[in-house]
This record gives C-alpha cells, sequence and structure tokens, in this order.
C-alpha cells in the first residue's frame, strides 16, 4: 500500500495542479485503485458528487466520514455492476471499514476508531495498556433518542486563504501549548488529562444509559421520559466539564469561548470538536419534544448568527454509512 500510495502522489504531482481539496483528491485516487484492483469491477466514466454541508477548504471537513463516504460509493458502484444493489449488508460494510481504514496512509495523524464509528454508527470503548487495545463495550447510536446538536465554525466571515492560515496556526499552537504545559507542570497536565479520561469515561456511561432506557418498552412513557432528561441534564454538565479542561489545556480560543458563553446563556452546552481542523464547536441540543426546546434552539441560532457564526443544526448519525434514495 506504500507503494500504492507513492505512484498516486507521483499521479497528483504530474496531472493535478489546484492546491484546493488536494487530500480529497488523493483519497478518492487512492481508494479507487485500492477497490478497482480487489473488487475487479469494469472501470468506466463516472461522476462522483460529494456533497458537505460543512465548508471544504484544502482538506476534507470530517476525513474519517469523508474517506468512508467515498469508500462506500464505490463499493456501491462495483456492486451494481453485478446486479441489483440499494443496501449494505454486514459484509459490505466490514469491507467498506477495511478499505476506509487505508486513509491512515494519507491521514496518519488520525484515529481508525473514527473510520469504524462512521461506517457502523457506533460508540465503542476501549481500554488501552502497553500490549494495544482492548473493546469493551458498544452503544449502537440508532439505540439513542435523536440527539439533536449545532455545528459552529468558530472562525467568523473570512476569506479562505485566512482560514487555512489559521487552521495552520491553530494546529500547531495546540501541540506547542501541550508541549509546553507537559514539560514545565508536569503534575497540572496528568492531572487535567486524567480528569478528562473521566469525564469521558462517565459520559460514555450516561450513553450507554440513555439507550438502554430509551428502549426499555417495560418502563412508562413517563418514567422513561423522565429518566431522559435527567440524563441529559447530567450529558450537558459532562460537555461543559470537558470544555473547562480543553481550555485549561489552552485547547481553545476566544471565538471558541464566545460560542460557549452564548450557548450556556440559553442553557445549552458546548464544546470544541476537531471536525475541519478543530475550528467547529458542537452545542448539544435540548430534547425536542417540547415546542419550548425548539424555540430555545431557534434562538440559539439567532444569536451566532448575529455575531457572525455560520450555524449546521443536525442529529447525530443513528445508522452509519446507507444507501440513500435517490432524489429527483
Amino acid at each position: 500500500m506504500d507503494l500504492l500510495n507513492e505512484r498516486v502522489v507521483e499521479f497528483l504531482n504530474s496531472t493535478y495542479k489546484f492546491p484546493n481539496c488536494r487530500r480529497l483528491i488523493h483519497t478518492l485516487y487512492y481508494l479507487l485503485v485500492s477497490i478497482l484492483h480487489k473488487e475487479s469491477f469494469e472501470l468506466k466514466s463516472f461522476a462522483l458528487h460529494l456533497f458537505s454541508e460543512i465548508e471544504i477548504d484544502d482538506g476534507l471537513p470530517c476525513p474519517a466520514s469523508s474517506t468512508v463516504c467515498i469508500a462506500a460509493c464505490l463499493m456501491h458502484w462495483s456492486q451494481l455492476q453485478k446486479g441489483p444493489h440499494d443496501t449494505f449488508d454486514d459484509d459490505d460494510l466490514e469491507v467498506i471499514d477495511t478499505y476506509a481504514k487505508c486513509y491512515g496512509t494519507i491521514y496518519p495523524e488520525l484515529d481508525e476508531i473514527n473510520v469504524t464509528a462512521s461506517v457502523f454508527g457506533l460508540i465503542r470503548k476501549f481500554i488501552i495498556n502497553e500490549t494495544g487495545s482492548s473493546l469493551i463495550s458498544t452503544i449502537e447510536v440508532q439505540d439513542l433518542p435523536t440527539i439533536t446538536i449545532l455545528l459552529v465554525n468558530s472562525k467568523k466571515t473570512q476569506s479562505i486563504e485566512n482560514l487555512k492560515e489559521i487552521k495552520v496556526l491553530q494546529i500547531e499552537d495546540q501541540k506547542e501549548q501541550i508541549k509546553i504545559l507537559k514539560n514545565s507542570v508536569p503534575d497540572v497536565f496528568e492531572s487535567i488529562w486524567e480528569n478528562i479520561e473521566k469525564v469521558s469515561l462517565n459520559a460514555y456511561d450516561l450513553l450507554f444509559n440513555l439507550a438502554r432506557i430509551h428502549g426499555n418498552s417495560e418502563e412508562t412513557f413517563q418514567t422513561r421520559y423522565l429518566t431522559t432528561l435527567n440524563l441529559y441534564t447530567e450529558l450537558k454538565t459532562f460537555i461543559s466539564i470537558n470544555q473547562s479542561f480543553l481550555q485549561a489545556l489552552r485547547l481553545t480560543n476566544a471565538d471558541m469561548d464566545e460560542i460557549c458563553l452564548i450557548a450556556r446563556k440559553h442553557e445549552m452546552a458546548g464544546k470544541h470538536t476537531d471536525i475541519c481542523g478543530g475550528r467547529y464547536v458542537f452545542i448539544l441540543c435540548p430534547l425536542t419534544i417540547l415546542d419550548s426546546s425548539t424555540k430555545r434552539i431557534e434562538r440559539l441560532m439567532i444569536n451566532l448568527h448575529e455575531r457572525g457564526f455560520t450555524v449546521k443544526k443536525t442529529n447525530l448519525a443513528q445508522k452509519g454509512v446507507t444507501i440513500e434514495p435517490e432524489e429527483y
């Protein structure tokens, strides 16, 4: 695979002169050759429409999920040449997962766990030790109630070139901040890091309980609803705590802090996420069963827009990668 990647890079250097979205094109060609070789389907002219509601600049909005989408498209195309194909079975998903993990060649700094989460729609809990990692438990996102979130671009309206410069500086600054803090006050650093891990584990256990109560038909609707509300309140607290630790590590910036402050004023919680080079904040929205919750979300979105931030309202993916009917 290293040889294949070298050949793809040579091809791009000789034919692709545009710097924008180079990694996207790199990923497409790498996967195309890999899947073509192993699936032995007929290569014909094709058009691939890759669309994202999150801004794409010099990379991919989320390398793991974007790579999964490209691999799934090519797998679907190869299957269509063998006959009707309108859904991915478990075997298909395993193959897509294997192909998509090749992105480690292109994105060596990223974790393969994100690929598996995107393919299967899973939240997984691992234990990592000197011998490697072991899977402890799994939550299927489809077992959770619909979780609405806002994705907020922490960079106010700016040119693409400025965004590229900020993105690079931000990532380098984060690495440098972690290095400085770890070397200058190792005890403080380890304490913060351990607490981040504890909060993450507590949040996982909470989501596990949320999935369990949501699917428990033996409980009354009122019991499930009240328990879900209480768990949501705890989850909001964990998100706020996690964000405060990231601030302590100086991994956020003034715009991110402003977004989280605005969210708190609307009784919601936000935190930094690594989408698009780490310039996005996600905000956990309240359950939208009540009209008042929907109106609160709308007011928050208006407030963020007024402050110059772009906002995307969405839900946590509940299915993993799927084939959707074509819209005409």
